[in-house]
């Protein structure tokens, strides 16, 4: 691949990132998964360390089921502008419905796993508590939240790799399988260097505005919203939340469509290894 080539397909994702109905498609899902995530922070309050984990880490998985419907639909609009095929958002939707039945298949799982490690973090906690001793023994096996917490944070990476890798391979076919994954698996393996590399360009977009949204959103909490009502404060973050999620959608949007052109070029390198 040359680095004109690069700077085409760049290009062309960023330029189709600011369609309308695709922006207001996005901004609807990202929107769900901020209320999502701003529910399980309000339900926080309060709450045990260990039901604050479960709190912070749930709506990453949840809100990756959502982002993959939205993503599977946006791929194929993206695919439908650049073949210049005219095809409406809504047909898209009622030739896609075999793929939205199919996405726990790849969901499902990363939430279970979540699970079983949040079950067992639990356990340390319960360890902690033991009297006299709980503390000494919380000290020893202090490595084992260590893993898990890792554990977790590993997983809502395997989320971000499915929504990168996986959505472009589903969008292609009727309907979702399990064996797509390790198909898919299979490509990254053949080129980590280069999947890692688009991952890292796909990603640029998203990183810089979710982190300048991220510091704007911190400044407004400690010089705006500080103390207060823990419903003042959720209310304060639902409507921070609105522009938040709708200055973020074209980034989204932008790495849906790099997404779709990495499998393409993914698909090329193994065909010329083949």
């Amino acid at each position: 691949m040359t680095w004109q080539r690069l700077e085409t397909i760049f290009n062309r994702s960023i330029s189709l990132s600011f369609s309308k109905v695709k922006c207001l498609l996005m901004f609807l899902a990202l929107a769900l998964c901020g209320l999502f995530s701003v529910i399980c922070r309000a339900a926080s309050f309060g709450a045990s360390q260990w039901m604050v984990m479960s709190l912070t880490f749930l709506p990453i998985f949840l809100c990756s089921g959502i982002l993959l419907a939205v993503g599977l639909v946006l791929t194929r609009l993206y695919q439908a502008e650049i073949q210049e095929k005219k095809e409406s958002i809504f047909q898209i939707f009622r030739s896609s419905k075999a793929l939205f039945a199919g996405i726990p298949y790849l969901t499902v799982p990363l939430i279970f796993a979540y699970l079983v490690l949040w079950m067992v973090l639990g356990v340390f906690y319960l360890l902690r508590e033991i009297p006299h001793v709980g503390n000494a023994l919380g000290s020893i096996f202090s490595f084992g939240p260590f893993l898990l917490v890792f554990g977790s944070i590993f997983l809502g990476f395997l989320s971000l790799l499915t929504l990168f890798f996986v959505t472009p391979a589903a969008a292609r076919e009727e309907a979702l399988k399990p064996k797509l994954a390790e198909t898919v698996l299979g490509q990254i393996r053949k080129n980590p260097f280069f999947s890692l590399v688009m991952l890292l360009i796909g990603l640029a977009p998203l990183l810089i505005v979710s982190g300048v949204l991220s510091l704007a959103t911190l400044m407004t909490h400690f010089l705006y919203i500080g103390g207060g009502s823990s419903f003042t404060i959720v209310v304060r973050w639902f409507f921070m939340m609105l522009p938040f999620c709708a200055i973020l959608t074209p980034a989204v949007i932008f790495l849906f469509n790099f997404a779709s052109e990495t499998h393409v070029l993914l698909e090329e390198k193994n065909r010329a290894k083949a």
